[in-house]
């Protein structure tokens, strides 16, 4: 187990949250506020999962108050069981999140859950469930001020809402036992073995996809000159020769890692410098300003005076077909958002600027570890290191997007 019971329960019911993220989360519940679910309103519900995981996040960030960061981890990981379809297929051995395009709305979604049924033998699971987890609680002490009491109480809010999301998804309209297994089972991974990337790395990915900078970028060119420069470049030679030849939506994604990114870095940079076209003569300059945001990544640019070491990079690029499948959602998921916020329109006009996300997503992955060859986990750090570099830029753009 990643991580031990008592050390997450006395983390989570350590930390603080102030009347500020409490309002904020209250914003998105209230609208709830009229639909009963399982005894109670489902805004008192939804309010404790959210609750729950925003703590959790906190704690895993080694913070002692809860902050925008995990609130907003708190509003995507609802987002993701509400709106997501197999999400039961996590395991222990395989605790990430599955990004994927939505399956539903994520509203529409809650409001249907409100309308499943729990079984006899559900509510009795769950009931003997929530005793055991107060007589653990308690044993151990961790019950001051009620904490025991509210921790508990948020737990089985969450089992609640995943059971019902569950019978949902697998098309029922009353819960089996097997539903709250799945809750039960789903919350324990949640708790004890899901990376914190994993948590971050959802916000990270709306918050770019929403982000002011994208219309910017999408409307930089970069003139033929340049794009002679960058394919003529060691490392556009590289990349065609070192690159695996995969199968998937990913394969213009992961054959020009190298090149896509530094466009899209290119781009990035002249946006937020007012620049709308990139000359060739610009090359050095501009590939230099490139080279700075990945230094700041933690990428050693170094490494492109040598090719030995770029091809070592290389290398870490996903084959595995589970890994390019993946990554596949991954960049439907992007498409999704992207379309949710800038309109259909926009990536009709800008085919590219997907591709070039997922290229830069995957260069942060294999460029920032020493390992083999790159998996989940690291594509999950790759989105943090992309949404905390957009997040710059967003402020600079005239604010923040993340909701």
């Amino acid at each position: 187990m990643a991580r031990t019971p008592l050390e997450v329960y006395r983390g989570i019911i350590s930390i603080l949250i102030d009347d500020h993220v409490t309002s904020r989360m209250s914003l998105i519940t209230d609208k709830f506020s009229d639909i009963q679910f399982a005894g109670d309103k489902m805004s008192s519900h939804l309010s404790r999962f959210m609750m729950l995981i925003c703590r959790l996040v906190s704690y895993l960030r080694s913070q002692s108050n809860a902050d925008s960061t995990s609130l907003t981890a708190s509003v995507d990981t609802l987002d993701y069981f509400s709106s997501t379809s197999r999400w039961w297929m996590m395991t222990r051995e395989q605790p990430g999140f599955i990004i994927r395009p939505p399956s539903y709305d994520p509203r529409e979604s809650i409001r249907e859950a409100s309308t499943v049924r729990f079984s006899g033998p559900t509510l009795s699971r769950i009931d003997s469930a929530a005793e055991r987890i107060h007589s653990f609680l308690s044993e151990h002490d961790i019950c001051e001020r009620g904490n025991c009491e509210r921790l508990r109480d948020e737990i089985l809010s969450s089992w609640a809402l995943l059971s019902a999301f569950s019978c949902h998804g697998h098309g029922r309209s009353v819960t089996e036992e097997a539903d709250f297994e799945i809750a039960y089972d789903t919350m324990r991974i949640l708790l004890f073995y899901t990376p914190t990337d994993d948590f971050l790395s959802l916000g990270a990915l709306r918050q770019v996809c929403r982000s002011p900078v994208l219309p910017r970028i999408a409307s930089v060119t970069l003139s033929p000159g340049f794009e002679r420069k960058l394919e003529s470049s060691r490392a556009a030679v590289l990349e065609s020769t070192k690159t695996p030849t995969v199968r998937g939506r990913s394969l213009r994604s992961i054959r020009m890692v190298l090149t896509n990114s530094f466009r899209l870095l290119v781009q990035l940079r002249s946006a937020m410098a007012g620049i709308d076209r990139v000359e060739a003569d610009e090359y050095e300059s501009m590939m230099a300003e490139a080279m700075s945001v990945l230094e700041s990544a933690g990428i050693k640019t170094e490494m492109f005076g040598d090719d030995r070491l770029v091809e070592q990079c290389l290398v870490r690029l996903p084959r595995e077909s589970s890994t390019v499948e993946r990554l596949d959602l991954l960049g439907q998921r992007i498409e999704s958002l992207v379309a949710e916020s800038q309109g259909r329109e926009f990536l009709l006009h800008n085919p590219r600027l997907v591709p070039r996300l997922v290229s830069l997503i995957l260069f942060l992955a294999i460029g920032t570890t020493d390992a083999g060859r790159i998996g989940d986990t690291d594509i999950k750090r790759a989105l943090v290191l992309l949404g905390n570099m957009f997040r710059q830029y967003n402020a600079q753009a005239g604010g923040l997007h993340i909701n």
